[in-house]
């Protein structure tokens, strides 16, 4: 590997059941798209799922925070994750999703140029604006 070669970027931590650490692979991107597809009876780009007009479903939430998740559990459920949010830390896992995405080397929205893909959510589809 190249010295000059940018580094994989760093997990955000996220407190949730308890801290757990977000990490940006392709694997948990290709793991978030085959199941959203699988859900959805189409093919599913994470992409799109952040283009949506800044408005995210509670699947689309649950099945990408649980891909993020998983790498460092592997034993945890899309049940166990969608468990763990509620409407009082929604804002809070957004937070650390844009961070975890608006980084400068990695996530799917740095990847197609744009800096802070939730930062112009207004919530989730499923439930109320949080604004």
């Amino acid at each position: 590997m190249s010295q000059n070669a940018p580094r994989p970027s760093p997990p955000v931590e996220i407190i949730l059941d308890k801290p757990r650490n977000l990490r940006c692979t392709m694997r948990a991107l290709r793991m978030a798209e085959d199941r959203l597809s699988q859900i959805y009876g189409r093919r599913t780009s994470i992409f799109e799922v952040f283009e949506k007009g800044g408005k995210i479903s509670a699947t689309d939430l649950t099945v990408t925070l649980w891909s993020l998740l998983v790498s460092e559990d592997s034993c945890l459920t899309e049940d166990q994750v969608g468990d763990m949010l509620d409407i009082g830390n929604m804002n809070y896992v957004g937070e650390k999703l844009s961070e975890l995405f608006g980084s400068s080397d990695g996530g799917p929205k740095a990847a197609q140029g744009e800096q802070r893909p939730l930062e112009h959510s207004r919530g989730l589809s499923s439930g109320p604006s949080l604004e």
